[in-house]
């Protein structure tokens, strides 16, 4: 029996991080800001989910700052902002791209009414498949960390 073979990574791969990560942000922004699970629907349906992508990580820092300071400042959290906008940068080049005839590791980005060459390494590929997992495993956390103040009712 032959071993079986590495898995094949390709760019794609890290469209899926960038997805989850900007949903757990949406999610983590209006569980915090709702009051009830009316007010967080809301909220994320028609405020959250349409801001800008690159708003969203500092809307977050501002939120961590308020309901859970001693962890907004301590690691993996304290870098999350730049780290999430690392990825959704990343993200957005991939998906905005195509491979060159079928390279996926040769790719062009239409920018600005050019061709743009978009080459990706191995190693750039798993530092940022690395990144979108660590980011998701902060995001998913967070709401763990938030202490919302006790209503005065």
């Amino acid at each position: 029996m032959s071993p079986r073979p590495e898995p094949t990574r390709v760019p794609e791969d890290v469209l899926l991080y960038g997805a989850l990560c900007e949903a757990l942000l949406d999610y983590t922004l209006s569980l915090v800001l709702g009051v009830d699970d009316f007010g967080r629907h809301l909220i994320e349906a028609h405020f959250v989910s349409r801001a800008p992508r690159d708003r969203k990580p500092e809307a977050l820092k501002l939120v961590m700052r308020e309901y859970c300071p001693d962890v907004a400042d301590a690691s993996p959290y304290d870098a999350l902002v730049a780290e999430l906008r690392t990825l959704f940068d990343y993200r957005d080049t991939i998906a905005h791209s195509q491979p060159d005839h079928g390279d996926r590791y040769t790719r062009f980005r239409r920018r600005h009414g050019v061709n743009e060459r978009v080459t990706v390494t191995e190693e750039e590929l798993v530092a940022e498949l690395d990144r979108g997992m660590k980011c998701h495993s902060a995001l998913a956390y967070i709401p763990n960390h938030v202490k919302r103040p006790a209503s005065s009712t």
